[in-house]
């Protein structure tokens, strides 16, 4: 990845957030890895282009920071992207599956309920997630209803 970054791939932000995100995943070189993930959210790439300071950018660096046991940081990182003007509402619903994958139930939903309201004409994703959420959290009632 090292030499694929000081290539072609190096002008791109997108290339530098799938190398951090390669790690975050595989909890490997993590001090390296958010460093490549502060240069896609904001570094020139040899002039060509700059990085971008957008959501999938900022979980990768929050994915990170969790990896590496920074769970605070990686917590205001991922707020700081929730409320991203022009975050998609399907970035955030994807974000908040996760974390019912990890067990997360109470978080998820509050990541549900906020997509739900920053995209009220949104109907599909955020009626799904709030049933999703409602339902992990034992709410049956209230998930039917979504």
């Amino acid at each position: 990845m090292r030499q694929e970054l000081q290539s072609w791939a190096g002008f791109r932000n997108e290339d530098w957030q799938t190398a951090a995100q390669f790690c975050a995943d595989n909890e490997i070189n993590l001090e390296e890895a958010l460093t490549w993930a502060d240069k896609a959210i904001n570094a020139p790439f040899r002039g060509a282009t700059v990085g971008q300071e957008n959501f999938t950018n900022l979980q990768t660096k929050a994915a990170v920071l969790e990896a590496m046991g920074r769970d605070a940081e990686a917590d205001t990182v991922m707020q700081k992207a929730l409320h991203l003007p022009g975050t998609d509402t399907v970035s955030v619903y994807m974000y908040a599956t996760r974390l019912l994958r990890e067990g997360k139930n109470t978080k998820s939903m509050e990541v549900f309920t906020l997509n739900q309201q920053q995209h009220p004409q949104e109907k599909f994703w955020t009626s799904l997630g709030l049933a999703r959420g409602y339902s992990a959290l034992g709410d049956k009632k209230n998930a039917i209803a979504s």
